[in-house]
């Protein structure tokens, strides 16, 4: 026993050193100018998202989980959250996953898989983790949930809270996972094994739901009172038990509420530590796996569930292309993942169609049309915004390759345009099926508030849209190419491993920032010169036909604009030689 102990105390000792290591080497990386003005505006921004909310809470304005929570939603909150949690504990049951396999990193597995070290110890040491892990998204969700300070009773009742519901959380995934592996190695195949669990999670939440289903009249949704008691009631129970102590308002309702939460959490630890099984073999595949999973993320080509790239079919026919640049475009396209393909953006947009005119034809869920249309409109402006940020098929992940891109019989602005052209594409398509989606979901004229959206106006919006989306897309991606050749020292840092922390955040703001601004300066010209053209031609085409003409000009003035801005970017590459920019 005392053996088994002093192990433990050193793989507690070995975790508390990496971490101790890992600021240490954040904050002496800070000696280089690009990450230190990183680490200052990102503090500045976090300084100004919560420094005001501790200040206020200081005074004793703090507040609660449910402060902001209207009264009349207050009884489905706790059902709500359980509900979810039930719905995430299924989906570890019912997807299917390989072996067991705990996440340790290379250097984990090549230090202590070879060690005296039991099967139980190396458990335990990766539970340590989880729970590091679970403590950090804690104080982070409990910093944006709401306003709290160190100085407030709320703000200790809201991470304990949240770390229980992510700690327990991790441990039934650790502990599926054991149990299905447990059922292979009885006997019990693959298939078969989950095929059971899925059966078994399928009655457990179908019966439930059939008899909520018979209880509640047709069309209308179910009532709070059949949500609190009977069938539904008992399946959501122990998950409301688990939410409790984050609702709680004050300390005697957290306190009764903790001990049955921590309950659950050490009968997940116990089941864990009960069903363990062989998971060294599992667990070397899956660091390999997260590892080209990692790359693939950096490159812009995460691919679903980190399956391997098969052969396919090439996007286009390379031999028949009329530009060099389309090279580029076809190469990057059949790199990026496999789901990135023409015939599933048809799919989705027949799923589009078929569901928002669903959506519109149904009495009890046509109501929900706006807010649907609303996140739509919001998922496509972040697409604008963000959107380059995560499809980096361009001049980004290339940059390690610039020598040989130099060899290339080409000129500058052909290859930069030639890696902006897939991520255009890509994210064009995107906008589409979003607006198309949002358009659809709209309400029509009939809304009294939206008399003005005829059916003219809403044709014309649509093809403004969808003439200004391609613009607006090459634009942005100009913006990052050019900052990654300006500026290739702060584009290397995110090149080649993973980053993270307050600096790489604070150089992240700063690309947004300048992005946003640049893309403020090439609307100007281009909104001016629509106001002119709509002013001039709406009394000889409409307002319909005038909108869609400023649109054009939009597009006109900002695409010249795009072909200035890779032609001078294009003279930069030519001029760029990365080993001097990246001297130390």
């Amino acid at each position: 026993m005392a053996g088994h102990t002093q192990v433990l105390g050193a793989l507690l000792y070995l975790r508390m050193r990496s971490l101790q290591n890992l600021v240490v080497s954040r904050l002496k990386r800070l000696r280089q100018p690009k990450y230190l003005l990183g680490a200052v505006i990102g503090i500045a921004y976090i300084y100004w998202i919560f420094g005001r909310g501790f200040r206020n809470d200081r005074r004793g304005r703090a507040g609660g989980a449910l402060d902001n929570v209207p009264a009349d939603w207050l009884p489905l909150v706790p059902i709500l959250g359980a509900a979810a949690l039930l719905l995430l504990i299924a989906l570890y049951w019912v997807l299917r996953r390989p072996r067991a396999a705990l996440g340790f990193s290379e250097a984990e597995m090549a230090f202590l898989f070879p060690a005296p070290v039991s099967r139980s110890s190396l458990i335990h040491y990766r539970l340590i983790s989880l729970g590091l892990t679970a403590t950090f998204t804690a104080v982070i969700l409990a910093l944006v949930s709401g306003r709290w300070s160190v100085f407030s009773d709320h703000a200790a009742m809201r991470i304990v809270g949240w770390w229980l519901v992510f700690a327990t959380a991790s441990l039934h995934t650790v502990g599926s996972s054991f149990a299905m592996t447990r059922l292979q190695d009885r006997g019990v195949s693959p298939l078969n094994a989950q095929l059971l669990a899925s059966a078994v999670v399928m009655l457990a939440i179908g019966l439930p739901a059939a008899w909520l289903w018979q209880v509640t009249p047709a069309g209308e949704f179910p009532s709070i009172s059949a949500l609190q008691t009977g069938p539904v009631a008992w399946l959501l129970f122990p998950f409301r038990l688990l939410l409790a102590p984050l609702l709680a308002t004050d300390w005697p309702a957290f306190l009764r509420a903790l001990w049955p939460a921590v309950l659950i959490y050490a009968a997940h630890y116990l089941w864990v530590l009960q069903v363990q099984v062989r998971f060294e073999e599992a667990s070397i595949a899956k660091a390999e796996k997260h590892a080209a999973r990692l790359a693939a993320m950096r490159a812009g080509n995460l691919r679903i569930a980190g399956s391997a790239q098969k052969a396919r079919a090439a996007p286009f026919n390379l031999a028949r292309s009329p530009r060099p640049e389309l090279a580029f475009l076809w190469k990057n396209l059949l790199s990026s993942a496999a789901y990135l393909r023409l015939r599933n953006a048809l799919i989705a947009a027949g799923i589009i169609v078929v569901a928002c005119t669903w959506f519109a034809d149904s009495a009890v869920y046509q109501g929900m049309q706006r807010p649907l249309a609303i996140v739509a409109f919001m998922l496509a402006a972040y697409t604008v915004v963000l959107g380059p940020q995560l499809a980096r098929q361009d001049f980004r992940s290339d940059l390690l390759n610039i020598d040989i891109l130099k060899t290339y019989p080409l000129r500058g602005w052909q290859i930069m345009l030639g890696e902006m052209l897939a991520p255009a594409v890509i994210l064009t398509v995107l906008l589409w099926l979003m607006l198309l989606a949002g358009t659809m979901l709209m309400p029509g004229a009939h809304s009294p508030r939206l008399a003005w959206l005829t059916p003219g106006i809403r044709t014309a919006a649509v093809i403004v849209a969808a003439i200004l989306a391609p613009m607006l897309c090459m634009s942005q991606l100009l913006i990052v190419n050019a900052a990654t050749v300006i500026f290739p020292a702060w584009a290397q840092s995110n090149v080649g491993r993973p980053q993270q922390g307050i600096e790489v955040m604070g150089q992240r703001i700063v690309f947004l920032v300048g992005q946003m601004i640049t893309l403020l300066v090439m609307l100007l010209p281009a909104a001016i010169a629509a106001g002119v053209v709509i002013l001039l031609s709406r009394w000889i085409v409409g307002e319909s036909g005038a909108i869609v003409l400023g649109a054009v000009t939009v597009a006109l003035v900002m695409g010249a604009e795009i072909a200035a801005g890779i032609v001078w970017l294009g003279r930069h590459f030519e001029r760029l030689d990365l080993s001097q920019e990246l001297r130390p």
